[in-house]
């Protein structure tokens, strides 16, 4: 879920403009192609309402899910009666999948209001100045307006759905924080992959070495430069940076398969110089670097629940959507997505053939 969601108090209102009696705008994709108003609430989930432009953007994401896991014809195109191997159709995943994003998202919204979770000032700022990075990536202010309008979304929408990714992520430090309410006890902990009281998290930077020596000493000071900007660095704010970098940098192919780090117990099957250094290091602490026969390492031990959190919240949100009241309203039900999804590809075509070749990217 890393890593796509505004205070909830705040955003919550974004939904209910239709309230306010505003102008449909009819220039909106769920106008033009749906015939909705895209403000007008076609679901509720735990009694917090879904737009309609908020509900079709999420099915636009899940039929593009479905075409990316091979539900597509010869031709290219979502096939909806595709049937995937567990006997469900294309058409019954898509349904469904639109359905769980909005449950995700407005769980996510009132959980943080339960737990008393709000965006700090500082992330805040970061919102904003993500939207004013993509809107600059784009070409400006008027392309990423025109980026929106070909996506079918709005730009307060849009930056609800951003700032939803922090409020999630400020959930999972409610699971690591002892005494938080939804804290992982060990008991809960030592359920995942055989973690026990003494198996500790560690990451690393992975630089491979190469035969030119003048490289390898390039990367060594790169690697160093990286070590003395952590060092600055302090509590969640290093492992941010570390996590960024890493994700970035790092040359370790398993990174994407252990994105938070490895296990690491006194027998673990790591190289010798791994190892020894992961286990000298206290938790928040980055290592000197740390040379093996693959290269460079750079090492920094988090929190054990770290390794768990995400799906440990993810669990927790699943049950909870199982479990929360959805009321589907009228233009939920009689809504042809078939006709929709197929007029929306159609209108990304023309759009990026008269050259909003940005709209093509989704």
């Amino acid at each position: 879920m890393k890593k796509l969601l505004a205070a909830a108090a705040v955003c919550l209102c974004l939904l209910a403009m239709t309230a306010c009696g505003g102008a449909v705008d009819t220039e909106s994709l769920a106008y033009t192609l749906a015939g909705l108003d895209p403000q007008e609430i076609i679901l509720t989930v735990n009694g917090r309402e879904v737009s309609a432009e908020l509900y079709l953007y999420w099915l636009q994401y899940a039929c593009s899910v479905a075409e990316n896991t091979g539900a597509v014809d010869e031709e290219g195109n979502l096939n909806w009666d595709y049937v995937y191997a567990d006997g469900v159709t294309a058409e019954e995943y898509i349904v469904g999948e639109a359905l769980n994003q909005a449950k995700l998202y407005l769980l996510i919204e009132e959980w943080a209001e339960t737990y008393g979770v709000e965006l700090t000032d500082e992330e805040e700022q970061t919102v904003d100045e993500e939207i004013a990075y993509y809107a600059e990536q784009l070409g400006g202010e008027d392309a990423y307006a025109t980026y929106l309008r070909q996506i079918g979304i709005s730009a307060e929408a849009n930056r609800r759905m951003t700032a939803d990714f922090y409020l999630y992520s400020n959930l999972l430090d409610l699971t690591k924080e002892e005494g938080a309410p939804l804290y992982i006890d060990d008991q809960t902990l030592y359920q995942y992959d055989g973690i026990t009281a003494d198996t500790i998290l560690v990451d690393h930077i992975l630089f491979f070495t190469s035969d030119d020596a003048e490289d390898n000493q390039i990367r060594c000071d790169t690697l160093e430069q990286v070590r003395q900007s952590l060092m600055e660095a302090e509590g969640s704010f290093r492992i941010d940076l570390f996590n960024t970098i890493a994700d970035t940098y790092s040359e370790d192919t398993g990174r994407a398969y252990y994105p938070n780090g490895y296990l690491v117990t006194e027998d673990a099957d790591f190289v010798e110089p791994f190892l020894d250094a992961a286990l000298h290091l206290e938790e928040g602490e980055v290592s000197e670097i740390v040379e093996s026969e693959y290269g460079y390492h750079l090492l920094l031990r988090k929190p054990i629940r770290d390794y768990v959190a995400d799906a440990y919240l993810g669990e927790l949100l699943l049950e909870a959507g199982d479990e929360a009241e959805v009321t589907l309203r009228d233009a939920y039900e009689t809504l042809d997505r078939r006709a929709y999804y197929t007029a929306y590809r159609q209108h990304l075509s023309q759009a990026a053939q008269e050259g909003g070749s940005s709209a093509a990217a989704q």
